[in-house]
């Protein structure tokens, strides 16, 4: 059992030391096919490397497949949530680590909950900002950010 759990998770690490980006779904047939043939050859110890990279890519693409609507790029949205860490100066703007509470997408009429983390900047004049406290204010993404 202890040689199955090391496959795995030397499948999960192989994603995460995968070269750039993730690969394509059709990909996936070739650890799947290497299940199949590592049972075919009674290397049934070894079955957990291709396993493990599949269950690493589910959830991963799931999260890197979420768009970002275009038409909502460039636009204010009005975000409430709190600052989680003490945020850094840069120059013109702070930098901080925000967990959101809540936001107004555009057209709605009542605020949605949300229990995302956001590093933001926020340029110009900007209060000083601690951490743990509550805020509301417009937050906005340049369309290059947005694919």
């Amino acid at each position: 059992m202890l040689i199955h759990s090391l496959a795995f998770l030397l499948g999960l690490t192989l994603l995460v030391y995968w070269p750039g980006s993730l690969p394509q779904a059709s990909w996936l047939l070739l650890p799947l096919f290497a299940v199949v043939a590592l049972c075919l050859a009674g290397r049934y110890r070894l079955v957990g490397i291709p396993l493990g990279l599949v269950w690493a890519w589910l959830p991963a693409h799931a999260l890197l497949a979420q768009v970002f609507p275009t038409d909502w790029a460039g636009r204010d949205l009005p975000v409430t949530g709190r600052v989680l860490e003490l945020p850094e100066p840069m120059g013109r703007r702070q930098r901080f680590l925000l967990q959101c509470i809540s936001w107004l997408p555009p057209g709605a009429e009542k605020p949605v909950a949300c229990n995302q983390r956001f590093r933001l900047n926020w340029y110009r004049a900007s209060p000083r900002l601690r951490a743990g406290e509550t805020w509301r204010f417009p937050c906005g993404s340049s369309r290059r950010w947005v694919s």
